[in-house]
């Protein structure tokens, strides 16, 4: 049976779905994160989960609420999967594919509402092997034109 950990970055909860498990990596001390908060509250009222986990790919969803921003939040459609060494290590899973991810493109994260996409990393990193991971994802904050805040999260998963 294939699970879902249910990340927030003030909460973690287990649900059921279909694909690997997800979420936080609890082994992982460094899963603080900038656009996260010292009392681990998301400056942006951002919930990130992972559903429908395969060795190929993932859904991103995205939840944004309860925390009023000027400007756009967005998604880089750049990411990194990163495999752990089992001693809490991240590495990242070598490029198989032609794809470099050479063009950053980036996705924008409604406000006061649910974003998702799919994610399909077979022509980038191929099938990944049965293992724990993470994925690095790029999020930005438009403020206006020449005033952009980073932030980068860090979300783990498991192919069973």
């Amino acid at each position: 049976m294939k699970k879902l950990l249910s990340i927030t970055l003030a909460l973690s909860m287990l649900l059921s779905a279909c694909g690997g498990k997800s979420g936080e990596n609890p082994a992982d001390g460094n899963n603080q994160q900038v656009g996260q908060s010292e009392k681990n509250n998301d400056i942006y009222g951002l919930t990130i989960n992972l559903e429908d986990v395969s060795a190929t790919g993932l859904k991103l969803v995205f939840d944004q609420k309860n925390v009023d921003y000027e400007g756009e939040l967005k998604t880089s459609a750049r990411y990194m999967i990163e495999a752990s060494d089992g001693q809490g290590s991240w590495k990242e899973v070598e490029i198989t594919g032609s794809f470099g991810q050479t063009v950053d493109t980036y996705h924008a994260i409604n406000k006061n509402d649910v974003t998702e996409f799919y994610l399909d990393w077979d022509d980038i990193y191929g099938e990944l092997p049965k293992g724990e991971y993470r994925i690095h994802l790029f999020i930005r904050h438009y403020m206006t034109e020449d005033s952009i805040n980073k932030a980068d999260y860090f979300r783990y998963f498991e192919i069973q």
